[in-house]
């Protein structure tokens, strides 16, 4: 089942390597200072959401959400308190952990589109029993929407940045993996992604497109590209395959690439 009603907000994975620079040293916990002494009745409290953008709960759908202001909550492991908290003069997510009646800062991350507003969501990816964020961003003109992941690593006590994907897009628990499909647009080639989970990050293991092979889209020519990554120490993909795409063989390949 697709996964698109769930979740969440930001760009496109070809800008990921771009997207914390610079982050602001300044925090914003005006509020979250306040419900201080609210903390400790919550985390006796059998209740997840404390708060969800001025809510005592979070939205049925990501239809009904508003743009992300602060969720605070056990939405991680249903045990410990963390909070979002978004700056939209900065375009910044903080994201705190309350910890001895104090929040405690564990990451920060900077939105490329400063336009951008912000829908989150929270499931288990890896079938860990800990939730993972997901920040995703609304439609676009094509319907499209972008996820980025957000991991809480307790060795490093920090939330941290493990990758993102695009539109079309199914959680497989079981075997720790993400299957992406993009289909493209007039302008954009189709693509197809795994990811599979490695040190905390979602690492592409294989990726297929049909790019045009020309301008005029009357046409519709195509080439096949197939790649690989050779390696799950880092997000390397290899081209294996560059052909014409004609012929029973790479169309079996498009239609059957996740199951292959």
């Amino acid at each position: 089942m697709k996964n698109i009603s769930i979740f969440i907000i930001l760009f496109f994975f070809i800008c990921c390597t771009s997207k914390n620079k610079d982050i602001a040293e300044t925090d914003n916990t005006s509020y979250l200072d306040g419900i201080i002494p609210l903390m400790d009745a919550f985390a006796k409290d059998t209740s997840t959401i404390f708060v969800w953008n001025g809510n005592k709960s979070k939205p049925i759908s990501h239809y009904e959400d508003d743009p992300l202001t602060h969720i605070v909550g056990k939405f991680i492991d249903g045990t410990q308190i963390f909070a979002l908290d978004y700056a939209p003069t900065d375009t910044l997510i903080n994201f705190y952990r309350f910890e001895q009646n104090k929040w405690k800062r564990v990451g920060s991350y900077r939105a490329i589109e400063d336009s951008m507003t912000f829908l989150v969501g929270f499931i288990d990816m890896d079938n860990d029993t800990k939730n993972e964020i997901i920040v995703r961003t609304p439609p676009n003109m094509n319907g499209n929407t972008w996820q980025d992941v957000f991991r809480y690593s307790a060795d490093n006590d920090s939330i941290e940045y493990a990758g993102n994907f695009s539109t079309d897009y199914e959680i497989r628990k079981d075997n720790k993996t993400v299957e992406e499909t993009y289909e493209g647009s007039w302008y954009m080639t189709p693509t197809k992604t795994l990811y599979q989970w490695h040190n905390n990050k979602l690492i592409r293991i294989k990726h297929i497109e049909l790019e045009l092979a020309d301008s005029d889209i009357s046409k519709d020519d195509r080439i096949f590209r197939y790649y690989e990554n050779p390696t799950l120490d880092k997000d390397t993909l290899i081209l294996k395959i560059e052909v014409p795409y004609t012929g029973r063989k790479y169309e079996d390949m498009w239609k059957n690439f996740f199951s292959n």
